[in-house]
């Protein structure tokens, strides 16, 4: 026996969902066998005027087994930011559910629209207990001009990253339990062999960062990140970086080296707030080579031997960095 699909619209109230949302029905439909009963959700949408959101193209379908394992599918045609300027591309979205005993098994992958980049996910629920985990692999993604760049998967980032060539890889972890949840962990891997934004240019990097929290993101203390040059209108090379992201508003920053003109650069701990676009901080120095920095500035008139060292005060505002009041 079955039912013939129909068409609905339906407004869930926020005072049920916390979180208010339309949700659009193109079709729908019921089917009762002796296996048990078929549902389908066909060709809806939604709006989640709250964050920008909106989904498209949505089907699901659930299998009630009478004997048999329920099992189930949802895909999402599209989702996008819908904000002025959209945080991230168009995805879309495929998960599986199987039910094995009285736990809930899905798996599936978040695809960029333009099917440069893969976010796998597979997990369980087990529904006697209301817990559950899940977790994510993504990548490696591969950057090279022309082909794929960050700015594909998120457009703000057109302006700041204009060339990147390197390889990132992800994977996350995420549990859950009736309180709900409980932890949220991840690591990321980054390579790069240039990656340049509009006032620097940086080569040759590596990093694996742990993350002890990903909403908001905080890293599992310092982690380190080698650099082989940075050019910030001067070359710094063999760099060492210690980061520790306490939040999305602090980031904590420790020169542990730069080879700067034969001698070397490194900093006490600084704290950056990203939001701010400002930062200070002292730079120590020594053993600058004085001959080196007169041949890289083209003094042809001016000889001079000798090191130098001391401190060198530097602030960024406004994408502008200074360097004042320095004693050498």
């Amino acid at each position: 026996m079955s039912f013939a699909r129909f068409k609905t619209r339906a407004l869930l109230n926020s005072e049920v969902t916390n979180t208010p949302f339309t949700l659009a029905l193109g079709g729908a439909s019921v089917a009762i066998t002796q296996a048990g009963v078929d549902m389908e959700l066909l060709d809806a949408s939604g709006v989640l005027p709250a964050y920008d959101l909106s989904v498209e193209n949505v089907d699901a379908r659930v299998r009630l087994g009478a004997s048999a394992p329920q099992n189930g599918s949802l895909t999402v045609g599209r989702i996008r930011h819908t904000g002025a300027e959209p945080a991230f591309a168009p995805l879309s979205l495929k998960v599986r559910l199987k039910e094995r005993g009285e736990t809930i098994n899905f798996s599936g992958a978040l695809k960029a629209a333009s099917e440069k980049a893969t976010l796998g996910l597979e997990g369980s629920h087990d529904l006697g207990i209301g817990a559950g985990i899940a977790s994510f692999q993504l990548g490696p993604v591969v950057f090279a001009p022309g082909v794929v760049q960050p700015q594909d998967f998120a457009p703000p980032l057109y302006h700041l990253l204009p060339e990147t060539i390197g390889q990132i890889s992800s994977s996350a972890r995420v549990a859950w339990g009736p309180d709900g949840i409980q932890s949220q962990t991840g690591e990321a891997k980054l390579s790069t062999d240039k990656l340049r934004t509009v006032e620097i240019t940086m080569e040759q990097a590596e990093a694996n960062f742990e993350f002890a929290n990903l909403f908001p993101p905080q890293t599992a203390g310092p982690q380190r990140i080698r650099i082989g040059c940075l050019d910030v209108g001067v070359p710094l090379t063999h760099g060492i970086l210690l980061l520790d992201m306490k939040s999305p508003k602090q980031i904590d920053v420790d020169i542990e080296r730069f080879e700067f003109f034969g001698g070397l650069i490194s900093s006490q701990k600084l704290s950056i707030d990203p939001t701010a676009q400002e930062f200070e901080a002292v730079l120590k120095v020594t053993d600058i080579n004085l001959a080196s920095i007169l041949a890289f500035a083209e003094f042809d008139e001016l000889r001079a031997t000798g090191t130098l060292e001391g401190v060198i005060p530097i602030s960024y505002r406004n994408g502008e960095l200074t360097l004042h009041d320095g004693l050498l």
